[in-house]
């Protein structure tokens, strides 16, 4: 067994927070050995094992959390501040750092990186949720700050490597590779297919009374006709061979997550896996080397046990099919979520889970556009589950209670193009969210082919 590069000594208060923070950085980054010790000093100590050389940082979030930890609190500001920092005239920082005496700003960035990849600030913050249960975006310390469209963690990994190097004489870190991971959650994956009488009487009714359109009667009731026929590709949101071709075509794999169980009749699907249409549909995605992902109902997260239940579902169907798959990844329905939820997800057995994103605003959720365990609050722990950040979703960015940019694309695309190329400067994921039935025009198709170039 090699040596270790570096022994880290780290303060003993919060020291799960230090030790999970140290070990993401140093070992899960950059590929490094270390050894970690305890001190009473707030500080890190970075020590080189051959050389002796040491850095010294200051433990600001933990100094400033420790009698508090986890504690609701108002808004807050953490501290934020913009300073002059190695070149960059307004570099963001956390927690009231400042100048040591030898000019080196004195940044947290063990602290700061841990708060931004899991979401402290959401944690402990009182923030109004919407009808979802869900935090507003609006509400929360990245958007109050304009901070949302810049991966602050990657930027803030960055520097720190940049500070390894100036004093070490070596640039950390294992090269991350620009990735574009398209996921599609299949929440409607037909139409017709499940259509009653009456509710297509009640879409002619709108067709006549709302939209005073005779053609779009006549043209409903003909694919209404066609898709009970068995014509299933008639189905305008059975858009599945065309999003897997897209995918092939630049080489990519894309991941269609399915709600195998109903817990809300208002909000989940109107499909049951055990469906021919579905097993087929399930079948064929696989056979052509796309993935097949969990989309837990819309309850799922606040019913205990529920996430393992519905992933036994999906997983019993897939078996029947003979469908194998080394990883199985994860994207809760309308992106709820709760402190329960990565520990529902590890105790079902989940590799990688999606769901981190905000459904009112694209961007950096998470600070990040990489791959990483987070840390799980229940437990105090590293996560099993790997956690791949949405950053853009077409909900947020068209829908008129979010962004409503269906009317202006060249502004939906500089929002798309500023994140993607924030995504490739890093060598992060540009994981995006395109539903399955909001492909109804050209102009989507061509923006979704554009996207994900």
């Amino acid at each position: 067994m090699t040596d270790p590069l570096f022994l880290i000594k780290v303060p003993s208060s919060l020291v799960y927070v230090s030790e999970y923070i140290v070990r993401l950085i140093f070992e899960d980054f950059w590929g490094l050995q270390i050894n970690i010790e305890l001190h009473e000093q707030d500080e890190y100590h970075i020590i080189h094992s051959e050389s002796e050389q040491k850095i010294v940082l200051p433990a600001l979030f933990i100094t400033k959390e420790r009698l508090v930890w986890m504690k609701k609190r108002e808004r807050n500001k953490w501290g934020l501040k913009h300073v002059e920092y190695h070149g960059n005239p307004k570099f963001p920082v956390l927690f009231g750092g400042d100048y040591s005496l030898d000019g080196e700003y004195n940044i947290d960035f063990f602290g700061t990186i841990f708060f931004l990849l899991n979401r402290y600030h959401e944690k402990t913050e009182k923030i109004a949720r919407d009808q979802h249960d869900r935090n507003k975006a609006n509400q929360t310390f990245l958007l109050r700050n304009d901070l949302i469209n810049k991966p602050l963690s990657d930027i803030y990994l960055n520097e720190f490597e940049k500070l390894i190097e100036r004093t070490f004489g070596f640039l950390p870190g294992t090269k991350s590779v620009y990735r574009v991971l398209p996921s599609h959650d299949v929440d409607r994956p037909f139409e017709y297919v499940y259509y009653t009488r009456k509710k297509l009487i009640k879409r002619i009714s709108g067709d006549l009374i709302k939209r005073k359109s005779f053609r779009s009667v006549k043209r409903r009731v003909g694919i209404y006709t066609k898709v009970r026929k068995g014509s299933f590709e008639s189905d305008p949101y059975n858009t599945f061979e065309w999003i897997m071709s897209e995918s092939e075509k630049k080489g990519y794999v894309s991941t269609f997550h399915f709600i195998p169980e109903q817990t809300n009749q208002k909000y989940d699907q109107e499909y049951d896996l055990k469906n021919a249409e579905i097993k087929e549909l399930i079948s064929n995605i696989s056979n052509r080397g796309h993935q097949i992902g969990l989309h837990p109902s819309y309850e799922s997260s606040s019913i205990p046990g529920q996430i393992s239940k519905e992933f036994e579902s999906l997983k019993k169907v897939t078996s029947e099919l003979g469908i194998e798959q080394n990883i199985w990844k994860n994207r809760n329905h309308f992106l709820r979520w709760n402190t329960d939820c990565l520990s529902e997800l590890e105790n079902a057995g989940i590799d990688v889970d999606q769901t981190l994103g905000f459904s009112g605003s694209p961007g950096f959720r998470c600070g990040t556009s990489r791959s990483f365990y987070p840390f799980n609050y229940k437990t105090n722990k590293r996560s099993k589950v790997i956690s791949e950040p949405l950053l853009v979703m077409e909900v947020s960015l068209f829908d008129e209670i979010y962004l409503g940019l269906e009317d202006n694309l060249p502004e939906a695309w500089n929002i798309v193009e500023a994140i993607k190329s924030e995504c490739k400067k890093f060598g992060g994921n540009f994981t995006v969210l395109w539903h399955n039935n909001n492909f109804q025009t050209d102009e989507m198709k061509e923006f979704y082919t554009e996207c994900i170039k």
